[in-house]
């Protein structure tokens, strides 16, 4: 998120696409029998218009994160083909545990030191998320799983969350209440959108 890279998106295909491809091929060359890759829901794009992200949805990536993912989607579908390695791909969202960072990290910042929020009315920007722990678990379950072979799945705790009620459930879980109040609707346009 704070890259400095003079081309991003050069940047993201080295190390998303060409990194995993080259991994790929080097695994397939000792026998491996299947990949299991960490995409990213933003190959299937930014926001889920009306009905959450599919593994069956076309891909529509917007930004050089979701676009690399989605290259190196498809080279590993091809090293598959070509290798008859297995090959499974899973999508998380935001992914939040121990040693979370990025914007996840600040919201617990805030709600920790008690810091006034002005999301109270943000509760219509529903967003999925997965734990660590849960994320893993499925890796390592589509590591041996028979059935996973070949396959695209989305990640996720299975409910999504506004703003407003991701805030009060870190403030729950942290024992700091969050602190959220309502700002009207016509000012709504300049508050942040995390």
């Amino acid at each position: 998120m704070n890259d400095k890279s003079p081309d991003p998106f050069s940047e993201c295909r080295r190390m998303n696409a060409d990194g995993t491809a080259a991994l790929t091929r080097q695994a397939a060359a000792t026998g491996a029998h299947r990949s299991v890759f960490p995409s990213s829901v933003k190959v299937d794009g930014e926001f889920a218009k009306l009905a959450p992200f599919s593994s069956d949805d076309v891909p529509a990536p917007q930004k050089p994160c979701g676009v690399s993912k989605h290259e190196a989607e498809q080279v590993l579908r091809q090293i598959a083909a070509d290798t008859k390695m297995e090959v499974v791909i899973i999508r998380p969202p935001l992914v939040y545990g121990s040693g979370v960072k990025a914007n996840f990290e600040s919201m617990m910042r805030w709600i920790a030191r008690g810091l006034p929020l002005p999301q109270a009315a943000v509760t219509e920007n529903r967003r999925s998320h997965v734990a660590l722990n849960n994320l893993a678990d499925l890796i390592v379950t589509c590591l041996r799983h028979p059935a996973a072979a070949n396959q695209t799945f989305i990640a996720s705790d299975g409910e999504g969350l506004s703003t407003a009620d991701l805030l009060r459930r870190m403030g729950a879980t942290l024992d700091h209440p969050a602190r959220l109040f309502f700002v009207p609707l016509p000012c709504r346009s300049s508050v942040p959108k995390w």
